[in-house]
C-alpha cells in the first residue's frame, strides 16, 4: 500500500522527504548502492560526519565511548545483585535500576553526534575516576553508607556538577545516575570486604 505524502512525513523540522518507490521492507534493505535509498542515507551520514568534523573512518571516539556503555569483562550479576552485595536495601536498587535505565536511553539516543559521544565519554569517564579514587577505597575498607555518601557527594556529585553547570548536558542527577549505569556494566563494584 503506497502511503501519502502527509502520512510519510515524519515532520522533523529542515528536512524534505523525497518520495521512493518502495515497501517497508525495501526502503531500509537496499538491493545495491546505485539505489536512492542507499545514496540519500549515505550523503546524510558524510554531511553528518562533516560537520561534526569527523572521519568517516576513524573509530576512535566510538571505540572510547564503547568502553563505558559495554559490559566489561566480570562478574554477571544482575545490578540488583550487585547493590545487595554492597548492603542497598530494596528501595536504593529499585531506584538504581531506574537512574541506570534512564541514562542509558540517554546515551543511546545521543550517541549518533560525535561532539555528543565525546561529551559522554568525558562526562562517564570522570564518573568512573572520581568514584575508584574515593569511592571505592571506602567501600572496600568496609566503611558504612553514611560515610560513603557523603564522600560521593562531596568528592563526586558537588564537583562534577559543578564543572557540568556550563554545558546543560549533565546534571546533579545525571551524574548519580551514571554511577548505577557504571556499575550495571561492570565498571563499579560495591562489594564489601567481608563479601
Amino acid at each position: 500500500m503506497v502511503v501519502d505524502a502527509g502520512s510519510a512525513n515524519p515532520g522533523v523540522p529542515d528536512c524534505d522527504p523525497i518520495p521512493i518507490d518502495a515497501n517497508h521492507r525495501e526502503i531500509c534493505k537496499f538491493g545495491h548502492k546505485d539505489e536512492l535509498g542507499y545514496s540519500c542515507v549515505q550523503n546524510f551520514l558524510e554531511e553528518l560526519f562533516a560537520s561534526e568534523g569527523l572521519d568517516v573512518d576513524d573509530r576512535v571516539s566510538v571505540d572510547d565511548l564503547e568502553y563505558y556503555i559495554s559490559t566489561v569483562k566480570g562478574d554477571r550479576l544482575s545490578l540488583a545483585e550487585k547493590l545487595a552485595k554492597g548492603g542497598k536495601c530494596d528501595q536504593e536498587t529499585d531506584d538504581a535500576e531506574a537512574e541506570k535505565e534512564r541514562i542509558h536511553k540517554m546515551v543511546r539516543r545521543n550517541a549518533i553526534s560525535g561532539s555528543a559521544r565525546q561529551k559522554y565519554r568525558q562526562f562517564l569517564s570522570e564518573v568512573l575516576t572520581l568514584f575508584r579514587i574515593h569511592i571505592a577505597p571506602l567501600i572496600r575498607a568496609g566503611a558504612d553508607d553514611v560515610v560513603v555518601n557523603t564522600a560521593i557527594h562531596s568528592k563526586l556529585l558537588s564537583p562534577l556538577s559543578e564543572k557540568q553547570a556550563s554545558n546543560d548536558l549533565f546534571n546533579i542527577a545525571d551524574i548519580h545516575s551514571a554511577i548505577y549505569y557504571l556499575t550495571g556494566n561492570c565498571h563499579i563494584n560495591w562489594t564489601k570486604p567481608n563479601d
